[in-house]
This record gives C-alpha cells, sequence and structure tokens, in this order.
C-alpha cells in the first residue's frame, strides 16, 4: 500500500501540537494541507477531530476517526477503533493522509515507514 501518507507541521524541536492546539499555523502550510488533502481521505484522532471547529469533520475528504471510546459518534465521519480498523476501510489505490494527533502519527509511522 503506496498510499498511505502523514502531513504535519512541526516546530523546531518537532512537536506537532500543544494543549490542543497546532504549534505552527500559517496561511501558506493551511493552503499546502487542503491541497493535498481535499478530495480524498484524511485519518485523524478523536482529539484531533475535536479541535477543528465546532469539531466537524473536514469538508471535501472522507474522514476517519480513531479513537478508544467504543460510544464515540460522529455525524460526518467514519469512527474506527484500532489502526487495523483504519487500514481495512481504505480501498487499494485511495489516497489516505494521517493529519494527527501526536498518538495516531505515532501509532501509523511503523507503519507508513514499511510503505514503499
Amino acid at each position: 500500500m503506496d498510499n498511505l501518507k502523514a502531513i504535519v507541521a512541526v516546530c523546531d524541536d518537532w512537536g506537532i501540537g500543544a494543549n490542543g492546539d497546532m504549534v505552527v499555523s500559517n496561511r501558506a502550510d493551511m493552503r499546502h494541507f487542503v491541497s493535498c488533502t481535499k478530495g480524498h481521505t484524511v485519518i485523524m484522532g478523536r482529539k484531533t477531530l475535536e479541535s477543528f471547529p465546532g469539531a466537524r469533520p473536514l469538508k471535501d475528504r472522507r474522514n476517519i476517526v480513531l479513537t478508544r471510546d467504543p460510544l464515540f459518534l460522529c455525524r460526518g465521519a467514519e469512527v474506527v477503533h484500532t489502526i487495523e480498523e483504519a487500514l481495512a476501510a481504505l480501498e487499494p489505490s485511495e489516497l489516505a493522509w494521517v493529519v494527527g494527533g501526536a498518538k495516531c502519527m505515532s501509532s501509523f509511522c511503523p507503519i507508513a515507514a514499511k510503505r514503499k
């Protein structure tokens, strides 16, 4: 599966977030994020989803939310509880972007590192 990618903005010491917010945010980064992810699948942790305005899924993308909470529901997103479930939800040729947060990124890094 060559279609699993990660996109993340980092600060100088490689941090990606603090207190539920991104540590780096600017218009150029956001335009790049939108151009890469729009029309594709995004995979994120629940806390990342909740950090978005209104805790709403990203528009014009298929949203997959990874959570350990068995009761969590989100209109407009697919909720999964394991990395394996998230990967199984993808079509073989579907491009998916892991967009955060830290736990989700660290969980997918070993898998993405094995990809070509």
